[in-house]
C-alpha cells in the first residue's frame, strides 16, 4: 500500500493552482508503478481519499476501479452526505506513479483539474 499526496496545479477557479488544495490517497502499484486493479479487487477494505484545503471540510473518500471505466475518486458532497456520493474520474500517467508527475481528474460536472504528484510514500500505519 502507498500513500500518495497531490497538490493542485490548475483548476476551474484556480488558473495558477492552489498547493494547499490536496488530494491524498492509499491505493497499492503494480510492478510499474501504477495503481493495481487486481489488488482492488482483492482487498476486503476501501481504498481511503481524501481532499484537503482550506475551504474544504472533511472529503473523506475512497478510490473506487472499474474495468470499463477505471479509477475514480469517490467523494461524498461538502454536506458529507455517504449515500450522495461525487464521483471523480483520475487518470493516472502512463509513466509510474511517483512525484512530478501530473494527474487529471474530472469533476462531476465535467471539469478538468490537474494535480502534482508531490510524495509517495509507506502510509505510517502500515508500518506498525
Amino acid at each position: 500500500m502507498k500513500h500518495i499526496i497531490m497538490t493542485l496545479l490548475s483548476g476551474p477557479g484556480f488558473p495558477l493552482g492552489d498547493e494547499t488544495r490536496k488530494i491524498r490517497m492509499q491505493l497499492v502499484l503494480d510492478r510499474s508503478g501504477n495503481p493495481d486493479p487486481q489488488a482492488w479487487y482483492d482487498d476486503p477494505h476501501p481504498w481511503r481519499a481524501w481532499l484537503e484545503g482550506s475551504d474544504i471540510v472533511n472529503r473523506r473518500g475512497d478510490v473506487q476501479y472499474e474495468p470499463d471505466y477505471g479509477w475514480y475518486l469517490r467523494m461524498p458532497p461538502a454536506d458529507n452526505e455517504p449515500d450522495d456520493a461525487n464521483s471523480w474520474f483520475i487518470h493516472f500517467p502512463a509513466t509510474p506513479a511517483r512525484p512530478g508527475e501530473t494527474v487529471v481528474t474530472r469533476g462531476p460536472d465535467g471539469e478538468d483539474w490537474a494535480w502534482r504528484i508531490v510524495q509517495v510514500e509507506v502510509p505510517q500505519d502500515a508500518m506498525t
